[in-house]
């Protein structure tokens, strides 16, 4: 069975939920529910609940390049094992930061619903893999891979702090770490 019917990742959130009271209700407590700090959630549980995504302007523009790396870790992984790191867009406007969706649409404290979008401060290479790579599964009619997000505690630093901390350079694994990996892990097991 199908993870996830959502729509496009992207989609704006409609209005009020059509169908019956009791269902009307349901959705209204649904998006009622506020995310607490320092949880992980279900990308599919967000997308239900009406949440799009954006991004901060300085971020670093999206590389395909890196999509198609992220595409090809997804499959290999079997989905995604990081979460991406989000912050509610009020947040990040009160700490003076320009927001854009991912269409380029600049995202202001007037911006409807403003209460349901959240900017993705870490992991914008893998949601658009993952994006790229669940819409061509649903043409395949194969099961769509699930996404993580992780609302960080930021009450005691800056959004500017957590951005700067979660793209900060990293090595990937290589020469004597890789080695040292594939002397403790029986073989065959890593492929």
């Amino acid at each position: 069975s199908k993870r996830s019917n959502c729509p496009c990742y992207l989609k704006q959130r409609k209005g009020k939920p059509e169908g019956s009271e009791q269902e009307t209700q349901e959705e209204n407590e649904k998006q009622s529910k506020k995310l607490e700090k320092g949880t992980i959630v279900a990308l599919s549980v967000l997308l239900g609940m009406k949440y799009v995504f954006g991004r901060i302007k300085i971020n670093r523009d999206i590389d395909s390049a890196q999509v198609r790396k992220k595409i090809d870790s997804i499959v290999a992984c079997g989905g995604i094992i990081s979460p991406f790191l989000v912050v509610p867009a009020l947040i990040c406007l009160d700490n003076n930061l320009e927001l854009e969706d991912f269409d380029g649409h600049t995202i202001t404290k007037d911006t409807p619903n403003l209460s349901f979008i959240l900017v993705i401060i870490d992991g914008q290479h893998r949601f658009e893999a993952l994006k790229q790579l669940n819409k061509k599964r649903v043409r395949e009619g194969k099961e769509q891979y699930e996404g993580y997000c992780h609302l960080p505690l930021i009450d005691n630093c800056a959004v500017t702090t957590l951005l700067r901390e979660a793209n900060s350079a990293t090595t990937p694994w290589g020469g004597r770490f890789l080695q040292s990996l594939k002397l403790m892990i029986p073989p065959n097991s890593l492929s």
